[in-house]
């Protein structure tokens, strides 16, 4: 019997808008603010900074959002996350299927390759942290780059359900359909728009289709 059900978050429950503001917005806007600097003076700045990082220094905590914000001196990042709760980046079916799932008594987690901090924030503006139980980062609660076989073994071990009990939903089939299916964890194949479907997975073009699931 299911348990737990668990969802990627970018591209599944939201859409990529909020790692592009952050990033190519509302961070330079911020640096801009604080230190003085007209707007456009800011992004170079900071997207010089961004390339120095990313292709040369190569530090571990690069994938830090608090790192960057020690870096460009910009002060507690909490405040960016409240600025963010003022716009929508959440799917038109998310909130309503969560909250289904929720009431129907299945505990919800979210297994993401987002930074943990990152993962926190996005989650807190977009809306939707109320539903989930856990919030798994691969990077920081794991130490892998991108969703893999041990991290979704270290999943199973930390909530303590064998792989049938859980199943995953995701929009990327190799991390978030075939990788779970190493282990016997079933998944959705959540296929939006025009993407095309994969012939050896369950395929769902809206998280609606869960209704029907459980």
């Amino acid at each position: 019997m299911v348990r737990y059900i668990s969802f990627d978050l970018d591209g599944t429950l939201a859409n990529n808008d909020f790692d592009y503001m952050v990033w190519n917005e509302e961070i330079p806007r911020l640096y801009a603010r604080i230190h003085r600097v007209p707007y456009e003076d800011a992004r170079t700045r900071v997207f010089a900074e961004y390339y120095k990082v990313m292709h040369l220094e190569k530090p571990a905590r690069m994938s830090d959002i608090s790192y960057w914000f020690e870096r460009l001196k910009l002060g507690d990042f909490t405040q960016l996350v409240e600025d963010m709760k003022r716009n929508n980046f959440v799917y038109e079916d998310t909130k309503e299927t969560l909250q289904y799932l929720h009431d129907k008594g299945y505990k919800l987690i979210v297994v993401s390759n987002a930074d943990e901090k990152f993962l926190k924030a996005k989650t807190e503006a977009e809306g939707i942290s109320e539903f989930f139980e856990h919030r798994f980062s691969a990077p920081t609660s794991f130490g892998h780059a991108k969703k893999n076989r041990d991290v979704f073994e270290k999943v199973l071990a930390t909530i303590g359900v064998a792989p049938h009990e859980m199943v995953h939903v995701g929009d990327d089939h190799h991390y978030d359909v075939e990788v779970p299916g190493t282990l016997g964890i079933s998944g959705y194949f959540l296929v939006r728009g025009n993407k095309p479907m994969a012939p050896d997975a369950n395929n769902i073009p809206s998280l609606r289709e869960l209704k029907d699931k459980f």
